[in-house]
């Protein structure tokens, strides 16, 4: 969460805040949404190293079964 605060902040945010574009794209988009997927990224392995292994997992199928 540091680190969105930091990333999203003014003094990252005007570095990125040319008018220049890459790909026809302005660089602060492009700054945006990588730091965006970024955490996106970061949020998913994070929580797949906290699942238990599939051996401990209950199957819905086996949860409906007993119904």
């Amino acid at each position: 969460m540091l680190a969105g605060l930091v990333l999203l902040n003014y003094p990252l945010l005007s570095l990125f805040g040319t008018p220049q574009l890459f790909l026809g794209i302005p660089v602060l988009y492009w700054y945006l949404f990588g730091v965006w997927f970024g955490f996106i990224l970061l949020v998913g392995f994070t929580l797949e190293s906290h699942l238990p292994p599939e051996e401990n997992r209950i199957a819905l199928d086996d949860l409906e079964e007993e119904d």
